[in-house]
């Protein structure tokens, strides 16, 4: 990805270069260098903006939305997630409203709040079984066990609510 943000900043290519800056946000993220990620993220969005692609706008935010949930940066995640997830019903982008929707799920868990995490995690698997979208819906199913094993090392009486509802 590297060498294609080279060439394509050489050629201009802005749309190229914000799918490249995406990909390398992506790459920070999976070795846990979330302020890069962030940044990366960032600079794709605003590319995205000058180029006029709601649809990779969409998809920089919810990026970035996960990248600030690794950062503890709730409130500003919750502010990105949020628009990612109305650009994408916007467009009517079930799969990016589904992944969306899971990392709003995620934030909710990572931030203690089980009912809301919950919530957007069966919105966003019912989404996914309606538009059979199995990839998505795999992604979701594991935030939903991410849920169970917050909840499960918690001291919450709900418990078994929760887990009978996702």
């Amino acid at each position: 990805f590297q060498r294609g943000l080279a060439l394509c900043e050489h050629m201009g290519a802005q749309q190229g270069m914000a799918l490249c800056l995406n990909n390398l946000g992506l790459v920070a993220q999976d070795l846990d260098e979330y302020a890069r990620a962030r940044e990366l993220h960032q600079r794709s969005y605003i590319l995205s903006l000058e180029t006029g692609q709601p649809h990779w706008q969409a998809s920089s935010l919810q990026y970035l939305g996960a990248a600030l949930t690794r950062l503890q940066a709730y409130s500003q995640a919750q502010r990105v997630l949020r628009k990612a997830l109305k650009l994408y019903r916007s467009l009517g982008a079930d799969r990016g409203t589904v992944l969306t929707l899971t990392a709003l799920g995620q934030l909710a868990c990572s931030m203690g709040e089980y009912d809301r995490s919950c919530k957007y995690l069966r919105r966003a698997a019912y989404l996914a079984l309606k538009k059979r979208q199995t990839d998505v819906l795999l992604e979701t199913l594991a935030a939903s066990l991410e849920l169970w094993h917050a909840v499960r090392n918690g001291s919450d009486p709900r418990l078994e609510t929760w887990l009978r509802t996702l």
